[in-house]
């Protein structure tokens, strides 16, 4: 049996579908195709866009992994009002703030403020902003010894 099919439309058939071993054969014949005369001005580009492509694949993006505090207070500043700036940058100057959700021990979410953090004692604070909370969130919160923090609240934390 030859190793192509004699119909260059019919596919070749060895007996294995496998998908890995239809690949291996394509990347084969493209390699042997793009590179087979030097003077081929579209194998040559075949196989530039390839190596980009296969280089996109194995390189990491640089991603930020953390925005600056500065950023991350102006993000909230934008939701609660910027005369609320220095306010806002005490906090991330004296506490570790954490912008995600609260989770239970249990790995259920207990809320999700605008932030929150643990203050020296590890009480827990978390500010919403200033939307109206519900009696059951209010008690969901207190239910875990969570404290919720106004916009206006001192700094006697």
């Amino acid at each position: 049996m030859s190793s192509f099919a004699d119909d260059p439309g019919e596919p070749f058939d060895d007996g294995d579908t496998g998908i890995e071993d239809s690949m291996t054969r394509a990347r084969s014949i493209l390699a042997l195709f793009t590179s087979s005369a030097k003077s081929n001005l579209d194998g040559y580009r075949i196989q530039c866009v390839l190596r980009q492509c296969l280089d996109s694949l194995s390189e990491t993006p640089l991603v930020e992994t953390q925005g600056s505090n500065h950023d991350e207070v102006d993000e909230i500043l934008v939701v609660l009002g910027h005369e609320h700036g220095r306010w806002l940058h005490q906090l991330w100057r004296d506490f570790p703030v954490k912008q995600e959700p609260m989770l239970a021990p249990s790995g259920g979410v207990i809320a999700e403020p605008l932030f929150w953090f643990p203050n020296q004692e590890a009480k827990l604070f978390s500010c919403f902003g200033n939307p109206k909370l519900t009696q059951r969130t209010k008690s969901h919160l207190e239910d875990f010894g969570i404290r919720v923090l106004k916009v206006v609240d001192s700094m006697e934390l």
